[in-house]
Parts: C-alpha cells; structure tokens; sequence
C-alpha cells in the first residue's frame, strides 16, 4: 500500500467540493448579476417611460396652448390651420423643452408676469406669453433601490390636424362627455380637432431609449353671449333691495361682489374666473338679506352663508365647500373657469385710479362703433371689422352732426350677390345711399329734444318708428320707398335683421325706438333663415314704450322667460347704454321733478348689450348701479311693474354716457318682473348675436407607437 494513498483521496475530494462550490458561487453571482442587470435595466425603462410620457403629455399641453393663443386672435379660421405646409406648430429648440420641468411666462390675472411651469399656468388659466424656455433637450435624473439613473429628455413630434366642421350641440347634463362642464345647459357652436403627440428619454449611461406617445381632443367652443342671463366682461356687482330670482346661466370674466337687501337667488350656474366676495367692491357689506345657488342636480337652494359666516374665495378651504355645498354650480378661477372672450378682442382692462396713468383697455367697444375704411390708419383688422354691428347690418343710417340721417346698403359683388364679410376676412364693398324713406326717422331729422336726468343734458334724439321698418320690410312693395335712382333695396334677398346707426353727434346725440311693440321679422336668404331683429348703434339708446311685448305682464318672475306667443321672434339691442322709457313717458315733462314724471307699466323683450360705467370711476366713489340697475330709468317707477325678459350682456365702459349712477332727483325703481328668454335658452337667438370663445379637451389618452404612426399619416394628410 503506498504511504499517501489515503490522503491523496481525501485531497482530492477536498478540491472537487471546493471547485464545485466555486462554480456554484460562480453560477449564483452571474444569476445575481443576470438580475441586477434586468432589475435595472427594468428600472431604466420604467423611469425613462415615466419621463418620456410626462414630456410628451407637456409637449400636447403646449401644443393646446399654441391653438388656443393662436385662436384667441383669429374669428374665422380654415380647418387646416395647422396642417404641416399651411401654418404648424413646430418644437423649436426655446419651444420644446417640455419635460415635467418646462416653465414659460404668464400672465396672471393680477396683471402680474411670472415664469411657471407650462401645466400650472393653464391649470390657473393664465395667458401664455412666452414659449417654454427650456432648451430642446433636458437632463433629468433619478435614484430607484437599483441604482442612480441619467436621462435626457426629448420632445420629439407634435402633429395637430384637421378641425371638423362646426356644429351646434346642447351641453346635456345627461351626455357623459359634458360632466362637470361649466357651459352644461348651454347651446354652442363647436368644432374639434385632434393631435399626437411625441418624445422620447435616453438612458445616458447605457444609451437605450424609449418613447412614449399621447393622442388629444379638443374642442373649440363659440359660445353666444346673449346665451347667458348675464354676463360680465369686468366685475359683476349685484345688489338688489327687492327679492331677485335669477334664472339662466350668469358669467364675470373678473371678480363677482354679491349681496342683498331681502334675497337673491340664482337657479342656475355661476361661473367666475377671478374670485367670489359676499358684499360690495371695496369690501362694504350693507345687504343683510340671504344669497343662495341651487345644488346642482337638486331643486336645493343653499346658502353663501354658512355656520354665521358668508363664503368667499378668500377662505382657505373655499374650492372644496363650493364643490360640496353647490355640486359645481358655484365655480371660480380656483375651479378652473377661465376668461370667455370675444375673439379677437383684447383683454378688457379697467384704469387704476390711483395711478397717473390711464391703463384702460376697452377694445369690446369696437362692436358697436362704425366700420372703418380698410386703408385708413385707424383700421383695426379684419378679425375686430368683422364683428361689428355695423359690419353685419343691412342697413346702416348715418345721422350727421347737424342731424340730417342718411340711410347706406353695401353693394353687391359682380355675382349679383350681398355679400359684406366673406371667409377669413372683410370684403368692403362701396356703400350705396339709399332713399330715406318717410315715416321712418320721426319729423325726418334728429332734432327731437328731451332732458335726461341722469346724463345732466339735453338729448338731441333720431328716433325710429319700428313699426314703419316693420312695414318697409315685410309688407310687399313697400321698400320701394329706399330706391334712390338705380338703387334699391330688396327685403326678401338683403334684409338680415341687423340695422346699425352711427350718430356723428357725441355729446349730446341719441338714438330711440318708438313704436316698438312688434318688430320687424322677415327670416330670408341672407341670414341663413334667422328670424327677428337686432338694432345697434354707438350712441346712448332710448326705447319708449313696449318693445317686441304686449305689456301684459306676469304676477310670477318665472312666467315673464315665455314669449307672450308662439309668433314672439328674439330681439337684440346693443349700444353705449340703455335708457327705458314707459308707456306714460312724454318730452315735455322731462325736466320735471319725479311727481311729474310718474311711469306707467311696460316690457321689453330683447337682449342687451351695453356699456357701464364702473364703481369707483375717476375716484369719483359711486356704486356702478350693478345688475339691478342695468338698464337705465328716468321716472318715477315706484309700485310699477317694468317686465324684461331677455339677457344682459356688459362688454366695455360706455363712452358717451359718461355720468354715474346715484344722482338724486333721476328716477325711482320699479318693482322688476325680469328673467333670462326661454328661446335664447334654447339657442333661438337674435341676428348677429356676438360669440365668446372657450377651450375644452373631451379627450385624452396614451397610444402605443402603432397608433402613432396612424394617426400622424391620418392628421397630416388631413
């Protein structure tokens, strides 16, 4: 037997285990590493698909921005306005920088610019003025329990297509697609368009990639204005004595200040895009009287003032109590309502009356002013002409300074058509002066004097007998009385419902509606079938008398929405300001202390929309009258009934009657039986009804690289 047999065996059987346990550990660090390596790997792709969605979901919050800004400024636009070779939205390297991190500058309500993240300023509804300022591509870096990971981060596409045509739609509570909408209940004109978009994050350290891919739905919604009970283009003051029942939707694109003396009750919803007070702008609360908002879905009205303390935006946990005590029929900027504006216009901005300086922006005002020569220094561009009164009218009666009026059409084109606004822009045909005809312009010049109280002067008024127009229009034969040598005028092919006066005197010129209580209605070819009138004009408005309304009115503020009969067309008024005169009102008494000057019950059936003039202009320290002094009085109404029913629409500051509200010896309130039209409530609307535009994304969802490149062949091709 050799001496070292025994110990050699055991030798070798020492080093197999240990050769096995070597691969065994060997195996296990390589599984181990194997996993480490996935388990990163899986953590890379995870946190690069995070940053890589969050990006493209910026890169489609941009791409919204850039739709709506552009279409803030445009009234007409062409369904491919964003088609790749017409005018896209591109990425550029200080536009594309879109990671959850990508900031650019707003303008916040307070006037304020500030640099924030892209999402919150449309959370806020800010103006974007600037594009993000981030670079093309951005690092981005996370720690998971795998390790620590570096990115870069890249928009890579944004692909906008084709809008539909435009459409009418009834924003139904019951339609899934409108919950929690704030225009619920409204008719609107809507078109939609959809867009992908892309990006993409790259793990520096291993250099793999991914991308991920989001598609969108956005509606573009043209809202009329005279859809709204009230509307407010700057603060909403509203401070009734009487108890008020307010039926209809009520907007302010600024601040709401609300009380009352006995009870104010809105039955419908209240959007605001700034802030909610309880009481009077400045902050004074002299109303004691319960304010309520029905609970949406309920018949439940509920109060502003709960556990002894009235509500407003200004307490901390305002957002949340809104949305529990009003089930969103209470909404302010904290709950996303954003400006409704008219597009095109800017930005009414009030002055400051602390400051030197007069800020004042009241661009709406352009709605009722004359149209303006398109190669005059003073044009202001297609997309404000074109939405003048005077732009959309039929007719157009001129009253010159010495008070001789003078009736225009506009020519038609070489077809033989009447055409004024074609497309994207105005085509101006020359005017064409027709007859005046008799009858129309009572006494035949604006020289018909009286005393307006509240503006301290004389008016010189044109006053137009309606009921002559009337019969001009719709009687047969009758409009031979414009024909001016060759030139006539044919209701039944140019007549649209739409008549404007421009009156040259400013100071003390007027314009009033006589004869009133059934207005002209002759649905033609012009106006695409529209029935009724609507009047406008950039003087001080007048209307005496009835106005498209028997007189009759209801005991119940509900009942005075209905037409006083199925025949009832809408009506519009639009002007500097608006005065009613009874049935009772006589010239001659105008300068009479109020026991002269004693009303007499009287409706109106017509939409408004007017000028103020607001609280506290000049420093001057006075109320602005608020919507329950609206419409202007110059009588002793005390115990009479005025009955309106139609929608309140304040766009600007008037400019030419200029004094304030609260003067003594003016007028007395009637008792007021008002309330929002049933037909504008069901989108049968005036001639020429104005639009506010706002923005609604109905959809959104992550696609896959398939769906991608689908809908980027389907968009782009259109």
């Amino acid at each position: 037997m050799h001496p070292f047999s025994t110990g050699s065996r055991r030798s070798g059987s020492a080093l197999g285990a240990t050769l096995i346990f070597a691969v065994a550990i060997t195996i296990v660090v390589a599984v181990l590493l194997r996993w480490a390596d996935n388990e990163r790997r899986l953590t890379s792709r995870n946190l690069g698909l995070a940053k890589a969605r969050t990006a493209a979901e910026s890169v489609g919050a941009y791409g919204e921005a850039q739709i709506i800004a552009r279409l803030e400024r445009l009234v007409y636009f062409p369904d491919d306005e964003f088609l790749p070779g017409r005018n896209p939205v591109s990425l550029t390297p200080t536009a594309s920088g879109l990671d959850e991190d990508a900031k650019i500058l707003a303008l916040r309500d307070d006037g304020k610019i500030k640099e924030m993240k892209l999402e919150d300023a449309l959370k806020k509804g800010f103006t974007v003025l600037g594009q993000p300022l981030l670079p093309a591509s951005t690092s981005s870096s996370s720690t998971a329990a795998s390790g620590h990971f570096s990115y870069e981060v890249t928009p890579e596409n944004l692909v906008i297509g084709r809008f539909t045509p435009a459409r009418w739609v009834i924003v139904s509570a019951a339609n899934p697609l409108y919950d929690g909408d704030p225009l619920v209940g409204q008719t609107i004109r809507v078109r939609e368009v959809e867009m992908v978009s892309a990006a993409r994050a790259t793990d520096v350290t291993r250099g793999t990639e991914v991308r991920a891919f989001c598609h969108y739905r956005l509606q573009v919604r043209d809202v009329p204005l005279w859809g709204y009970a009230i509307f407010y283009n700057m603060a909403l003051e509203i401070a009734p004595g009487p108890i008020m029942n307010i039926y209809g939707p009520v907007h302010s694109n600024s601040n709401a200040f609300i009380q009352s003396g006995n009870g104010l009750n809105f039955h419908e919803i209240v959007t605001v895009a700034g802030d909610l007070f309880h009481g009077r702008i400045g902050g004074n609360v002299d109303g004691r009287g319960d304010v309520t908002f029905r609970k949406a879905g309920t018949t439940n009205l509920v109060s502003l003032q709960q556990g002894g303390h009235w509500l407003s935006s200004a307490d901390p946990d305002w957002t949340s109590k809104a949305s529990s005590l009003w089930a969103g029929n209470v909404r302010t900027k904290d709950h996303g309502i954003n400006k409704a504006n008219v597009p095109g216009m800017a930005e009414y901005v009030p002055d400051d009356p602390s400051t030197p300086e007069n800020e004042l922006d009241n661009s709406a005002y352009a709605l009722i002013e004359p149209t303006i020569q398109n190669d005059s220094p003073a044009y202001p561009g297609d997309e404000i002409e074109t939405q003048k009164f005077a732009s959309k009218a039929c007719l157009v009666i001129e009253i010159s300074e010495s008070g001789a009026p003078a009736i225009y059409k506009y020519r038609p084109d070489n077809s033989g058509k009447y055409v004024r606004n074609v497309g994207n822009g105005v085509e101006r045909f020359s005017r064409e002066k027709l007859a005046v005809p008799p009858g129309l312009i009572v006494g035949g010049t604006a020289d018909n004097k009286f005393y307006d109280k509240r503006r301290g002067q004389w008016v010189f008024s044109a006053d137009i007998d309606v009921s002559r127009l009337k019969e001009l229009i719709e009687t047969p034969g009758a409009a031979t009385a414009f024909t001016r040598g060759s030139a006539t005028f044919d209701p039944s092919r140019e007549w649209n419902g739409v008549v404007y006066v421009d009156h040259k005197k400013i100071s003390s010129g007027g314009v009033r509606l006589v004869n009133g209580s059934a207005i002209p209605n002759r649905p033609t070819s012009a106006n695409g079938y529209v029935k009724g009138m609507t009047f406008a004009t950039n003087a001080p408005l007048y209307v005496q008398g009835n106005f498209n309304a028997d007189g009759n009115i209801p005991g119940d503020q509900s009942q005075i929405r209905k037409p006083d009969s199925s025949a009832e067309p809408p009506a519009g008024l639009a002007a500097d300001a608006i005065t009613i005169l009874s049935n009772a009102w006589q010239d001659a008494n105008s300068t009479l202390d109020l026991s002269g000057r004693k009303a007499t019950q009287t409706e109106v059936s017509a939409a408004f929309l007017l000028g103020i003039v607001p609280t506290n202009k000049n420093n001057n320290g006075r109320y602005s009258g608020g919507v329950e002094n609206l419409p202007r009085f110059l009588e002793n109404w005390s115990g009479v009934k005025f009955g309106y029913r139609g929608s309140m629409v304040v766009l600007f500051e008037s400019e030419r009657a200029t004094e304030p509200w609260g003067m003594s010896n003016v007028y007395r309130p009637p008792n007021r039986v008002w309330g929002f039209h049933t037909l504008f409530a069901e989108g049968i609307l005036p001639p020429g009804t104005p639009v506010s535009r706002s923005y609604r994304r109905i959809a959104f969802r992550d696609i896959n690289e398939n769906e991608y490149n689908a809908l980027v062949a389907s968009l782009s091709g259109g």
